[in-house]
Protein backbone atom coordinates (compact mmCIF):
# COMPACT_ATOMS: atom_id res chain seq x y z
CA UNK A 1 0.00 0.00 0.00
CA UNK A 2 1.52 3.38 -0.74
CA UNK A 3 2.38 5.17 2.21
CA UNK A 4 0.35 8.23 1.13
CA UNK A 5 -2.97 5.92 1.44
CA UNK A 6 -1.65 4.07 4.59
CA UNK A 7 -1.62 7.21 6.36
CA UNK A 8 -5.73 7.24 6.05
CA UNK A 9 -5.71 4.13 8.08
CA UNK A 10 -2.78 4.85 10.65
CA UNK A 11 -3.88 8.92 10.81
CA UNK A 12 -7.27 9.56 9.38
CA UNK A 13 -7.81 13.13 10.64
CA UNK A 14 -4.63 14.21 10.06
CA UNK A 15 -4.60 12.19 6.60
CA UNK A 16 -7.69 13.98 6.00
CA UNK A 17 -7.06 17.28 6.93
CA UNK A 18 -3.92 17.41 4.54
CA UNK A 19 -5.77 16.09 1.44
CA UNK A 20 -8.15 18.57 2.09
CA UNK A 21 -5.32 21.29 2.73
CA UNK A 22 -4.46 20.08 -0.94
CA UNK A 23 -7.21 20.05 -2.41
CA UNK A 24 -7.49 23.89 -1.64
CA UNK A 25 -5.28 24.77 -3.10
CA UNK A 26 -5.67 23.01 -6.27
CA UNK A 27 -8.56 24.94 -6.34
CA UNK A 28 -6.64 28.15 -5.52
CA UNK A 29 -3.74 27.73 -8.21
CA UNK A 30 -5.37 25.59 -10.83
CA UNK A 31 -8.81 26.20 -11.07
CA UNK A 32 -9.85 29.47 -9.93
CA UNK A 33 -8.27 31.92 -11.86
CA UNK A 34 -10.12 30.10 -14.68
CA UNK A 35 -13.56 29.31 -13.04
CA UNK A 36 -15.37 32.23 -14.56
CA UNK A 37 -14.62 31.23 -18.03
CA UNK A 38 -15.34 27.30 -17.14
CA UNK A 39 -18.62 28.13 -15.67
CA UNK A 40 -19.89 30.19 -18.59
CA UNK A 41 -18.97 27.30 -20.75
CA UNK A 42 -20.67 24.68 -18.95
CA UNK A 43 -23.66 27.13 -18.41
CA UNK A 44 -23.71 27.96 -22.11
CA UNK A 45 -23.54 24.44 -23.21
CA UNK A 46 -26.88 23.71 -20.80
CA UNK A 47 -28.43 26.88 -22.85
CA UNK A 48 -27.31 25.44 -25.95
CA UNK A 49 -29.17 22.43 -25.51
CA UNK A 50 -31.93 23.41 -24.12
CA UNK A 51 -32.56 25.95 -26.55
CA UNK A 52 -32.30 23.04 -29.30
CA UNK A 53 -34.99 20.77 -27.47
CA UNK A 54 -37.37 23.20 -27.33
CA UNK A 55 -37.12 24.46 -30.84
CA UNK A 56 -36.57 20.95 -32.81
CA UNK A 57 -37.41 18.74 -30.50
CA UNK A 58 -35.81 16.31 -27.55
CA UNK A 59 -32.90 14.60 -29.98
CA UNK A 60 -31.71 17.73 -30.81
CA UNK A 61 -30.13 17.97 -27.00
CA UNK A 62 -28.03 14.35 -28.64
CA UNK A 63 -26.86 16.00 -31.93
CA UNK A 64 -22.88 17.32 -31.27
CA UNK A 65 -23.16 15.48 -28.14
CA UNK A 66 -19.81 13.50 -28.51
CA UNK A 67 -18.94 12.07 -31.77
CA UNK A 68 -19.56 8.44 -29.93
CA UNK A 69 -22.84 9.02 -29.42
CA UNK A 70 -25.74 8.23 -31.42
CA UNK A 71 -29.42 7.36 -30.67
CA UNK A 72 -32.66 5.44 -31.40
CA UNK A 73 -36.25 7.11 -30.58
CA UNK A 74 -39.93 5.90 -31.13
CA UNK A 75 -42.76 8.69 -31.60
CA UNK A 76 -40.28 11.19 -30.47
CA UNK A 77 -38.94 9.38 -26.89
CA UNK A 78 -35.38 8.58 -26.77
CA UNK A 79 -34.97 4.86 -26.46
CA UNK A 80 -31.41 3.93 -26.61
CA UNK A 81 -28.48 5.95 -27.26
CA UNK A 82 -25.37 4.05 -28.13
CA UNK A 83 -22.30 4.65 -27.02
CA UNK A 84 -19.48 3.51 -29.40
CA UNK A 85 -15.83 3.48 -30.41
CA UNK A 86 -14.59 2.97 -27.09
CA UNK A 87 -17.02 2.38 -24.82
CA UNK A 88 -19.61 -0.03 -26.89
CA UNK A 89 -22.49 0.41 -24.34
CA UNK A 90 -26.39 1.11 -24.40
CA UNK A 91 -27.55 3.50 -22.47
CA UNK A 92 -31.72 2.66 -22.44
CA UNK A 93 -33.35 5.11 -19.97
CA UNK A 94 -36.63 3.22 -19.98
CA UNK A 95 -38.58 5.56 -18.33
CA UNK A 96 -35.92 6.77 -15.74
CA UNK A 97 -34.78 9.84 -17.47
CA UNK A 98 -31.12 11.07 -18.88
CA UNK A 99 -29.27 12.97 -16.95
CA UNK A 100 -26.60 14.87 -19.40
CA UNK A 101 -23.39 16.78 -17.95
CA UNK A 102 -21.27 18.88 -19.56
CA UNK A 103 -17.51 18.53 -17.75
CA UNK A 104 -14.89 20.35 -17.61
CA UNK A 105 -12.12 18.64 -17.16
CA UNK A 106 -12.78 15.18 -19.09
CA UNK A 107 -12.25 16.26 -22.36
CA UNK A 108 -12.29 14.92 -24.98
CA UNK A 109 -13.55 11.49 -22.62
CA UNK A 110 -17.33 10.57 -22.14
CA UNK A 111 -18.25 9.46 -18.28
CA UNK A 112 -21.47 7.34 -18.16
CA UNK A 113 -23.68 5.48 -15.29
CA UNK A 114 -25.34 2.58 -17.19
CA UNK A 115 -26.40 0.17 -14.20
CA UNK A 116 -29.55 -0.47 -14.24
CA UNK A 117 -30.51 0.55 -10.57
CA UNK A 118 -29.07 4.29 -11.41
CA UNK A 119 -30.49 6.91 -12.76
CA UNK A 120 -28.30 7.04 -16.65
CA UNK A 121 -26.00 9.80 -16.87
CA UNK A 122 -23.75 10.99 -19.52
CA UNK A 123 -20.86 13.22 -18.53
CA UNK A 124 -19.59 14.99 -21.87
CA UNK A 125 -17.20 17.95 -22.82
CA UNK A 126 -19.53 20.77 -23.99
CA UNK A 127 -19.94 21.36 -27.55
CA UNK A 128 -17.95 24.50 -27.40
CA UNK A 129 -15.07 22.87 -25.81
CA UNK A 130 -14.67 21.40 -29.09
CA UNK A 131 -14.76 23.77 -31.36
CA UNK A 132 -13.28 26.73 -29.70
CA UNK A 133 -10.77 25.07 -27.09
CA UNK A 134 -11.10 26.00 -23.40
CA UNK A 135 -8.10 28.96 -23.31
CA UNK A 136 -6.98 27.41 -19.95
CA UNK A 137 -3.20 25.97 -20.26
CA UNK A 138 -2.73 22.48 -19.00
CA UNK A 139 -1.10 21.27 -15.80
CA UNK A 140 2.77 21.94 -16.04
CA UNK A 141 3.95 20.21 -13.42
CA UNK A 142 3.33 17.56 -10.37
CA UNK A 143 1.85 19.53 -7.33
CA UNK A 144 5.27 20.02 -5.03
CA UNK A 145 5.80 17.78 -2.15
CA UNK A 146 5.98 20.63 -0.07
CA UNK A 147 2.10 20.91 -0.56
CA UNK A 148 1.85 17.51 1.46
CA UNK A 149 4.64 17.44 3.83
CA UNK A 150 5.56 13.99 5.39
CA UNK A 151 3.08 11.38 3.54
CA UNK A 152 0.00 11.31 5.20
CA UNK A 153 0.13 14.27 7.21
CA UNK A 154 -0.15 17.94 6.36
CA UNK A 155 2.73 20.25 6.18
CA UNK A 156 2.80 22.91 8.33
CA UNK A 157 2.20 25.75 6.24
CA UNK A 158 -0.51 23.82 4.27
CA UNK A 159 -2.42 23.87 7.87
CA UNK A 160 -2.06 27.10 8.34
CA UNK A 161 -2.97 28.41 5.14
CA UNK A 162 -7.18 28.02 5.26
Amino acid sequence: MPPEARAFLDEPAEALEGLVNLLRRYWAVGIEPHWARIRALLEGDVLYRARRAALEGSSAMFTELHPEVTWDEEQGVLTRLKIGKHHDQDVEPAGRGLVLIPVAMAHPKLMMVTDPSWQPTIAYPPAAWRTCGSGIPPPTARPSPSWWGRPGRPSSASSRSR
